[in-house]
């Protein structure tokens, strides 16, 4: 990631791209029906993402692997075509993700999205997703997801330093990855 993230930057020279052109800033900005169109792109990929994870040869060889990646070798299972289908369908929802956010802010530049690293893990383990693999709902992510936007607009409208709330998403990711360590340990 760090080597990407550099040759991004070494490439583009650190410089911004700016003032897109008014059909791509629809995707960012736009509505359609009164729902902005992001919302819409957004409930499209987790509807799209549910249903690959739960009624897809695919969704069931990465549950599969994700607990234990010998036995579903032995199951017949391709390991590596599998992993290789999860870093593409990752790579196609990041680039979504980067078309959104460069339509969004009206520019580009190649280290936007690392402020959003420790959020996405974050969103991931709140909603219940595995750290070690094997199990998670996309369900339990998008309400992870309202649930920290609702959070992070709370202390915006209370005045709280922005940098305080990236201490405290930290300061919950780990509680909440230790508590489940614990829980799992327990059980």
């Amino acid at each position: 990631m760090t080597l990407v993230s550099g040759a991004s930057v070494v490439i583009t020279g650190g410089s911004t791209i700016s003032r897109l052109p008014a059909p791509i800033l629809v995707i960012g900005n736009g509505v359609l029906f009164g729902i902005p169109v992001p919302l819409c792109i957004f409930l499209l990929c987790g509807v799209g993402l549910s249903l690959i994870l739960s009624r897809t040869v695919f969704g069931f060889s990465l549950y599969m692997l994700g607990t234990n990646s010998e036995a579903t070798r032995y199951a017949g299972i391709n390991n590596a075509r599998t992993l290789l289908g999860v870093y593409l369908l990752s790579s196609f929802l990041a680039s979504i993700a980067g078309v959104i956010m460069m339509a969004r802010f009206n520019s580009a530049k190649a280290d936007y999205g690392q402020s959003y690293l420790l959020v996405t893990i974050l969103a991931a383990v709140l909603g219940g997703t595995s750290a070690t693999g094997g199990y998670g709902k996309v369900i339990g992510v998008i309400f992870a997801i309202i649930m920290l936007q609702m959070l992070a607009s709370g202390l915006n409208l209370l005045g709280v330093d922005p940098f305080f709330a990236i201490a405290m998403w930290g300061a919950i990711l780990l509680f909440v990855m230790t508590l489940n360590h614990f829980l799992r340990r327990r059980a």
